[in-house]
């Protein structure tokens, strides 16, 4: 029979193996776990405001922090010089930067190389927010376009972007949708075990990713379905997009794209679109393509409206 000091001693060992094991799996996690969800619990849904949903200022989920006026990027800057040009950029997830870090953005390192090309001071506010469509982005522009007082209002545009958020609130819910986006339910007064929970996951990768990987095992195995039970396949979402580039969603992308160059005039600044590739976000194969064909189909004629209207425009297509 062991003694009482040798009882504690082995409990104590065996404490201390497992804070040892648990900080060298924080450490691999960290190194070698990409986040799954890097912005998950940022979203916020606003049902009177016409917007929808924008991220909750002053947040933070893993390495994406959220300023003060609801944006992934530095707080705003004060009044402009004249030694700096000031380029505001609107658009979705691939302007916000989702999955990366701020640094590795494409606006921030054409930024860089702007700066090293020129010789001349360039400030990039980036005011990209996943999931919104090209209706949000207009409202972005309208609520904050004026007090940046840019030279440069640059459109980051992909091909489902076309799609207001009511299309897909029409078929999920409020909720579901933005459940959809990867994020949990917002609610204003979380309880305590949430709030706990919520702390945890987002100081530890490794608590995070044992999470995810319980569930994704339990779906796997059918004991317990998908958070979100989606009614269309990804070949019906791709066949949703295509038949709106025919109809009148394009003609109010037009319209809308018009009165960003018209507002962007207002400020006294120029307005350009940069237009990515559809590959970006899908694999050109089996049963999609067809899809894929038409919406770049469709986005050559987005190209040649934009040369009828004098808007200047980038296609990256060639390029990624």
């Amino acid at each position: 029979m062991i003694s009482r000091q040798e009882a504690v001693r082995r409990v104590a060992l065996v404490l201390l193996g497992l804070m040892i094991g648990a900080a060298a799996g924080e450490i691999l996690a960290r190194l070698f776990a990409p986040e799954r969800h890097p912005s998950k619990g940022l979203l916020r849904p606003l049902p009177a405001d016409p917007i929808a949903f924008d991220y909750i200022p002053n947040s933070r989920a893993g390495d994406v922090e959220i300023n003060p006026q609801g944006f992934r990027d530095d707080p705003f800057p004060g009044a402009k010089d004249s030694t700096e040009t000031r380029i505001v950029w609107l658009g979705d997830s691939i302007v916000m930067g989702f999955g990366v870090r701020k640094s590795s953005r494409y606006t921030e390192r054409m930024n860089k190389q702007l700066e090293e090309i020129t010789h001349r001071r360039f400030r990039t506010i980036n005011l990209g927010v996943e999931g919104y469509s090209n209706y949000q982005e207009t409202l972005v522009l309208d609520r904050t376009g004026d007090r940046l007082n840019p030279d440069l209002v640059a459109l980051g545009f992909c091909w489902n972007d076309i799609l207001r958020y009511e299309h897909f609130v029409d078929t999920l819910g409020h909720s579901k949708f933005l459940l959809e986006l990867g994020r949990q339910e917002y609610t204003d007064q979380p309880s305590l075990a949430q709030k706990v929970r919520s702390m945890i996951y987002e100081r530890s990768r490794l608590a995070a990713l044992l999470r995810d990987g319980a569930k994704d095992l339990l779906r796997r195995y059918g004991f317990s379905r998908a958070d979100t039970p989606h009614p269309l396949t990804f070949a019906e979402f791709l066949d949703w997009y295509s038949v709106a580039w025919r109809g009148p969603d394009y003609d109010s992308l037009k319209a809308q794209i018009r009165g960003m160059k018209k507002r962007a005039t207002e400020f006294h600044a120029r307005f350009a679109l940069v237009l990515f590739p559809v590959s970006i976000q899908v694999e050109d194969e089996g049963e999609w393509e067809t899809h894929l064909k038409a919406i770049e189909q469709s986005q050559d004629s987005l190209l040649r409206f934009c040369q009828t209207e004098g808007i200047v425009s980038f296609d990256l297509r060639p390029l990624l």
